[in-house]
């Protein structure tokens, strides 16, 4: 009986901190989060297709892709080098990245240069 009563205790309290988090979200403390409506822009969604098209079945393609997925940063002695490298790429992205369908090595990647980009 005692364990359900602290069963019990814990999940309300931690229904109470979720409910304080929710609640917090528009306070200006913290980022407000929305939906994109669209992964790509009109330009990358065009050249996705022409893309699709022209690679065939032998590939798988990817977008989107964070470039500290697909290049990693050399070990260093010194931390603080390896995290300002990592830092460099980490919020970066690729636009497209192809891969052997096999066993997904990575074939190339492309960087469309449209627009939005500046």
């Amino acid at each position: 009986m005692t364990g359900m009563f602290i069963l019990f205790a814990v999940l309300i309290i931690a229904m109470i901190i979720f409910s304080a988090l929710i609640a917090r979200r528009g306070d200006g403390d913290s980022a407000a989060y929305f939906k994109n409506s669209h992964l790509f822009t009109p330009a990358e969604r065009s050249f996705f297709g022409v893309l699709s098209s022209a690679i065939g079945n032998e590939y798988a393609l990817f977008g989107k892709v964070r470039v500290a997925d697909v290049l990693s940063v050399a070990p260093s002695t010194r931390k603080s080098h390896w995290w300002r490298a990592f830092n460099k790429i980490s919020g970066k992205h690729f636009d497209f990245v192809i891969c052997d369908k096999s066993d997904f090595a990575i074939v190339a990647v492309i960087e469309l240069d449209d627009q939005s980009h500046q």
